[in-house]
């Protein structure tokens, strides 16, 4: 006795129902025979499909994953820089005690550079600490202020549009 529905071309997230697969699944239930939009056919528990437990053949699982890697990995950028480390603590093995400033062995004088998109910037070498203090301070305002300011603009736009 045939009794169950018959499910034949319907669409289920991705899968479309091709055929019976099985008419019976240990007196559960039938299995189908599905296409997935990517192309991959797979036998699904009509239970599954019914209640969305299964959308496609597994493709969809590895996109979300994809998605959410690219989203952890740029969760703290802004245009390329990562604004928690602008605004980030000394480190406790920092020599001169400021970011972004240490003291250059070979040349014996004290280097300042700053990182901005992942690239390092140069800004100098200065025989006086007071000097490259106010190197980096300056290169911080140029550099990093303006990012800063407009990732706070653009996240109170994005808080508002929510």
């Amino acid at each position: 006795m045939n009794r169950f529905k018959d499910l034949t071309g319907k669409k289920f997230g991705r899968l479309t129902v091709m055929s019976v697969a099985n008419k019976k699944y240990k007196d559960r239930g039938v299995i189908w025979n599905c296409l997935c939009d990517c192309g991959n056919k797979v036998k699904v528990r009509e239970r599954h499909l019914i209640d969305g437990g299964t959308r496609s053949c597994g493709c969809l699982m590895i996109e979300h994953t994809k998605i959410i890697q690219v989203k952890a990995t740029n969760v703290d950028r802004f245009k390329g820089t990562k604004i928690g480390q602008l605004t980030r603590k000394i480190s406790s093995s920092n020599s001169s005690g400021y970011k972004g400033i240490n003291w250059d062995k070979k040349r014996s004088k004290w280097r300042v550079r700053l990182t901005l998109a992942g690239k390092e910037k140069h800004l100098g070498y200065f025989d006086k600490l007071e000097d490259a203090i106010e190197c980096r301070k300056k290169g911080e305002e140029k550099y990093f202020k303006p990012i800063i300011e407009e990732y706070k603009k653009s996240s109170k736009i994005l808080s508002v549009s929510f």
